[in-house]
């Protein structure tokens, strides 16, 4: 079966920004999102390499949250690069950002979370979403949602949630630069 890459990343099989975006724009309630960034990804120089550790974290992350949120609905997506966005339902934790790190089947990232009210009051709208075989260009069906809010809203979590994981990483650095500068003073 042919992967429409408007809808989904044909590296990991989840979810592409846009098949996010149009899985949520219908849905209502508290959910948490889940920010979800690769540590160290830019070691992996070749393109096929990088490709296969996104798919193998993938996988990875997947069984991990599942585990974890077994009663909970959960929307994976790739988000970009390196980062995967991870939506639950219904939110589990304080309302408030959390930041962090972890691992899945020990691949390191750093998450950041925080709960969000998605409700139904944004205007629908049609988006086409073209096949990728298509070669006359003509969509292969239509899907209204509420997409360009959706979307701008999702921007903004996920912009929030980047500054938590930048802040988490530079205190993260700053130690360590503390402890080899403590190392090499006690030499």
């Amino acid at each position: 079966m042919a992967v429409n890459p408007f809808l989904e990343d044909p590296v990991t099989g989840m979810l592409s920004r846009m098949g996010l975006v149009a899985t949520l724009a219908g849905q209502t309630g508290k959910w948490r999102l889940l920010l979800v960034d690769l540590i160290d990804f830019g070691t992996f120089e070749k393109y096929s390499e990088g490709d296969g550790k996104l798919g193998l974290f993938a996988r990875a992350l997947y069984r991990k949250l599942t585990g974890e949120h077994r009663t909970a609905t959960l929307v994976f997506s790739r988000w970009g690069g390196d980062e995967f966005l991870v939506a639950i339902h219904p939110a589990p934790g304080p309302d408030d950002i959390e930041a962090g790190e972890d691992e899945a089947e020990g691949i390191p990232f750093r998450y950041a979370s925080k709960a969000v009210v998605l409700d139904d009051a944004y205007p629908k709208s049609m988006i086409e979403l073209p096949h990728p075989g298509n070669s006359e260009a003509r969509p292969a069906f239509r899907i209204e949602v509420n997409a360009s809010e959706v979307y701008a809203f999702l921007v903004d979590q996920v912009d929030q949630l980047y500054e938590e994981i930048r802040k988490l990483k530079a205190l993260q650095e700053k130690k360590a630069k503390a402890k080899k500068a403590k190392e090499a003073k006690a030499r």
